[in-house]
């Protein structure tokens, strides 16, 4: 489902169009179309899932309360 679209009107900054593999659409403005270009290579690289995301937050707060137990900073 991933699709990206750069387009660019005379006079006009670069548009850049992205969508993830999740069906999320990005829209923003570049001053160049290597501006662009990196824009979608990051989308696409740093993508996660809002199950994931939630999953890796929860595992981190329960570290931390782990931690703060070991250490005697939760009674």
């Amino acid at each position: 489902m991933r699709g990206y679209d750069i387009s660019r009107r005379s006079g006009e900054w670069w548009c850049c169009k992205v969508t993830d593999s999740y069906g999320r659409e990005f829209i923003n403005w570049f001053e160049t179309r290597e501006e662009c270009n990196e824009s979608v290579l990051h989308i696409w690289d740093t993508e996660i899932n809002r199950l994931e995301r939630k999953k890796l937050q929860n595992e981190a707060i329960r570290k931390m309360v782990v931690r703060d137990e070991r250490n005697g900073k939760i009674y």
